[in-house]
C-alpha cells in the first residue's frame, strides 16, 4: 500500500475516533494504520444478523453508523478528487502525450487503491492513453456513448457516472475529469472507482461488530453494494425476487427521491417465511453530480 494511502486511513481512524463513533457494542480493539483494506475479511458474504436475530439496538445507534459510513466514503472520495483535480491541472501544462503527461497517469492509481482503469480521452472521447501498461489494446476505443463523458464535455466539469464495469468486468463507478486549456476542453482524464471493495472496507471500519444491515443504491433503485451478496447489482424497482416485499419496494422509491429520511418496511426473509420489520435511516454521499444513497437498517420486530 503507497504512503497516501496509509495516511489517508489513518486520518480517517482518527475523525471516527474523534466523532465518538464507536457506540455499544464497540471493543477494546483499534484498527492498525494501513491494514485495513490489506488484511481485514471480505464480508460481502457474512449474513447480516438482523435477517434472524434482534440485538436491540436503537435507531440512534444505527444513525450513529449511518454517518460513520457517510464519513467514512466520502473520505476516501475526497482525496481521489483532490489527487485527479492535481493530475488535470497539471494535464494542462504538460501537454496530452508528453512524457511528463504519461507518467501522471501511470501513476493517478497511487491516490487510493480503489482506483481502476485510469485512461485519458480525447475530444472526440476516443482512449489515447492508460495509465495501465498491460491495457495498450484499448487505445482508440470509442466511448462516445457514454453519456457522462458527453456530460464532462458540455459542462466542462467533472461528472459521475452510474456503474460501469473494468476490462475485466469488474463492477466500478466512472468519474471523468476534464483537461481546460484557457476555458476549453482539450481532453479528459477517466477512472473507475472499484465499488465492491471501497463500499465493504468502508462498512467494515463503521459497522466492526456486524450490527446492521448496510447497502448502497443508486437513486434509481440499482443496490452497489449489499453486505449479502445475493442483493448487490439488483434494481429493487424492477427485481423479481423483491415482488413478495412491496413495502420494501415502496420505501426504495422514497431512499432515490429524498437524500435523507427515514422509514419503516417488512422483508420477507428469502430462505423462510419469517417476515421482520425493519427501520432504515439513509443519507446521501457522492461527487459531481452522482450521489448513492447509504442505508442503515435494523430490525423492530
Amino acid at each position: 500500500m503507497n504512503i497516501a494511502s496509509k495516511n489517508s486511513i489513518l486520518s480517517l481512524v482518527i475523525v471516527l475516533m474523534i466523532a465518538g463513533t464507536c457506540i455499544q457494542g464497540c471493543t477494546e480493539q483499534k484498527p492498525v494504520p494501513g491494514t485495513i483494506i490489506d488484511e481485514q475479511p471480505d464480508t460481502q458474504n457474512i449474513p447480516s444478523p438482523s435477517y434472524t436475530t434482534n440485538p436491540g439496538y436503537t435507531l440512534d445507534d444505527a444513525r450513529s453508523v449511518n454517518q460513520a459510513l457517510l464519513d467514512t466514503i466520502q473520505h476516501e472520495l475526497d482525496i481521489i478528487d483532490t489527487g485527479l483535480s492535481n493530475d488535470t491541472a497539471a494535464l494542462a501544462k504538460t501537454g496530452l502525450l508528453s512524457e511528463q503527461s504519461l507518467g501522471l497517469i501511470r501513476g493517478v492509481k497511487n491516490h487510493s487503491p480503489y482506483i481502476q482503469s485510469p485512461v485519458l480521452l480525447d475530444t472526440n472521447l476516443k482512449i489515447i492513453a492508460v495509465g495501465s501498461e498491460e491495457y495498450p489494446d484499448i487505445i482508440g476505443s470509442d466511448l462516445s456513448d457514454q453519456p457522462h463523458l458527453n456530460e464532462v464535455l458540455r459542462l466542462k466539469n467533472p461528472v459521475m457516472g452510474n456503474l460501469t464495469s473494468t476490462v475485466e468486468g469488474i463492477p466500478a463507478i466512472p468519474v471523468s475529469y476534464p483537461i481546460l486549456v484557457n476555458g476549453s476542453v482539450t481532453g479528459i482524464l477517466s477512472i473507475l472507482i472499484e465499488q465492491k471493495e471501497i463500499f465493504a472496507d468502508a462498512i467494515l471500519i463503521s459497522d466492526r461488530e456486524n450490527r446492521f444491515e448496510e447497502f448502497i443504491m443508486q437513486p434509481d433503485g440499482l443496490i452497489l453494494y449489499d453486505k449479502d451478496s445475493i442483493h448487490t447489482g439488483k434494481n429493487i424497482h424492477t427485481e423479481p425476487l423483491y415482488a413478495k416485499n412491496p413495502s420494501f419496494k415502496e420505501i426504495a422509491y422514497r431512499i432515490g427521491d429524498e437524500r435523507t429520511g427515514t422509514g419503516t418496511y417488512q422483508m420477507q426473509n428469502i430462505s423462510s417465511t419469517n417476515i421482520f420489520t425493519k427501520e432504515a435511516i439513509w443519507n446521501t454521499t457522492g461527487i459531481h453530480g452522482g450521489e448513492w444513497r447509504v442505508v442503515v437498517s435494523r430490525i423492530t420486530t
